[in-house]
């Protein structure tokens, strides 16, 4: 390896991690093994923000809730911890999906689930679950996802279920995900 490639590629690191502003820093996490009960914050990650990220971090999803997690120092390491595994399940964070975390400061992360085919889950984009226990969840107004008919649908899904019709999972083009005789979309 050329010397002068090195030195550019070492400068271009050293802007990237020491003078960036943070807002724009990402990082990506494989779920992978125990990853239901919590994820490390990666820790060239922590280095790069000064460490200042604190005990409690905002996970927030493309359909507009956020998730209060704690933070846990294990063996020197940041990990999602206390309401990661509420997170995992509202998601349904399977073996192989891909999270890509984006920070906006302030211990606030905006966060995207992929699954194993590298598309977006839909569960992380509109998802109506009328499950007591869980944090609400529906599509927010004004989702430039949907489709008006979607919305439409949308709207009318919400507080409608039934114990039988518990989650209704829509598409980007706002149409059922699956062509069912659910009541609520009739």
């Amino acid at each position: 390896m050329d010397k002068s490639c090195t030195r550019c590629r070492d400068y271009v690191a050293h802007q990237y991690w020491d003078h960036m502003d943070n807002r724009k820093k990402r990082f990506f996490k494989l779920m992978l093994g125990n990853f239901r009960n919590g994820v490390t914050i990666p820790e060239k990650f922590v280095r790069s923000v000064g460490g200042k990220i604190s005990e409690l971090v905002k996970l927030e999803t493309p359909d507009g809730n956020t998730y209060n997690v704690h933070i846990a120092k294990e063996l020197n390491n940041l990990v999602l911890r206390s309401g990661w595994s509420k997170f995992a399940r509202v998601y349904e964070l399977q073996e192989g999906d891909l999270l890509r975390f984006k920070y906006n400061g302030d211990s606030h992360f905006k966060v995207e689930i992929y699954d194993p085919s590298a598309c977006e889950k839909e569960t992380s984009c509109v998802v109506m679950n009328h499950n007591p226990g869980l944090q609400k969840r529906s599509v927010p107004r004004d989702n430039p996802m949907l489709s008006p008919e979607g919305e439409r649908l949308a709207k009318r899904h919400n507080g409608c279920c039934s114990d039988s019709c518990k989650t209704s999972k829509m598409n980007p083009a706002g149409t059922p995900h699956k062509p069912s005789k659910n009541t609520c979309f009739s």
